[in-house]
């Protein structure tokens, strides 16, 4: 009965060191998928900022084109 009560405190250690490497790994995941959440933000601001960007340069490239010259090197 001693060594039944032996592999019972193993099996519940091991059950117990599994819980906690599983606990741990779910912190960091969270923590990484957060601080991927800031830089996801980060780089939706600055794609709206190029898009306002070039928008208003589309607007600005309606002025004419200079006709084709020849350079100034001939």
């Amino acid at each position: 009965m001693n060594q039944e009560n032996d592999t019972a405190e193993n099996r519940f250690a091991l059950l117990e060191t599994k819980l906690v490497y599983q606990e741990r790994t779910i912190k960091e995941l969270g923590a990484l998928v957060y601080e991927q959440g800031c830089v996801i933000d980060h780089m939706e601001s600055m794609l709206k900022l190029i898009s306002t960007k070039l928008k208003s340069m589309d607007a600005g490239a309606e002025l004419p084109l200079p006709a084709l010259e020849r350079p100034p090197h001939y």
